[in-house]
């Protein structure tokens, strides 16, 4: 699979390094067999360039290790505008979208992606994934409707992201 960056080495994110212990900053465990199973199975070949739009420093920080984990580079915005941004200078194979963020939402920060990759000003098919607190069918509709690709609840596990971002990534390299 060829992914955006076109490597296979580890990028520092723009937010720093990221956590190395198995703690979790929420004092979650993460266990050597799931940090095992997460680089086993549905990890790329190469390593993928991801975006992660969220506004609160925890689920930044707890999304960022296991994503790292599963082997995969991560870059931190923390809202809409910046994500826009990011884009701007930065291709990615995925972006992680916090629904609920200040300045300009997830809802509306992916119709703008859309629209720009509707008009060739970034590379089009994108994938980008809802990250959102809110767990009912209508708000998982909603998240269709705005254009993204698929919807993980908060809090979700280590599986749950590997599998949806993992899935992703395959679906891309195949087409």
């Amino acid at each position: 699979a060829t992914f955006r960056n076109g490597t296979a080495a580890n990028h520092n994110s723009q937010s720093g390094t990221c956590p190395s212990s198995n703690d979790s900053p929420n004092g979650a465990s993460i266990s050597d067999a799931d940090q095992a199973s997460a680089t086993d199975e549905l990890a790329p070949s190469d390593t993928a360039r991801i975006l992660l739009a969220e506004d609160n420093e925890v689920n930044q920080l707890l999304a960022r290790e296991l994503l790292t984990r599963c082997g995969w580079n991560c870059d931190v915005v923390c809202n809409g505008v910046e994500a826009l941004k990011a884009l701007d200078k930065q291709s990615y194979d995925v972006v992680l979208m916090d629904c609920q963020m200040p300045l300009l939402d997830g809802y509306l920060t992916t119709k703008e992606i859309r629209k720009r990759e509707a008009a060739g000003r970034i590379e089009s098919g994108l994938a980008i994934v809802a990250l959102t607190a809110n767990a009912i069918q209508s708000d998982r509709q909603r998240c269709l409707d705005a254009g993204m690709d698929d919807y993980i609840s908060k809090p979700f596990e280590m599986i749950q992201l590997r599998e949806t971002v993992g899935r992703l990534l395959h679906e891309r390299a195949c087409v």
